[in-house]
């Protein structure tokens, strides 16, 4: 149920992106505060200032017993991606045509 209605909300906000807006984990630990200052815009969050302690929070982020590291992180996503794309890809797709109706 909070599925159906986290993408029911999504779909009220779709009007607003001219185009879609990716944002992904290795973006926000590059440039926090540019990153969420673009998704508070995206979202209609106009002046969205954010706080200091979000790029020092994400910087330090860790995994178990090794900081983060973005090259790493990168590398990582494109491996899963080369390996297992088709299906992520298809899992995309069905889940559209699956929630495009109920969200209508």
């Amino acid at each position: 149920m909070s599925l159906l209605a986290q993408q029911s909300s999504f779909a009220e906000i779709a009007p607003r992106f001219d185009e879609a807006l990716h944002i992904n984990f290795s973006a926000l630990i590059g440039d926090p505060q540019a990153t969420a200052a673009r998704a508070a815009a995206a979202l209609g969050l106009e002046g969205f200032a954010g706080d200091a302690s979000l790029s020092a929070s994400l910087q330090t982020h860790a995994k178990a017993d090794a900081a983060f590291d973005g090259a790493r992180e990168v590398a990582v996503n494109e491996d899963l991606f080369r390996r297992y794309g088709a299906e992520i890809l298809g899992a995309e797709r069905w889940a559209t045509k699956v929630a495009a109706p109920q969200l209508a």
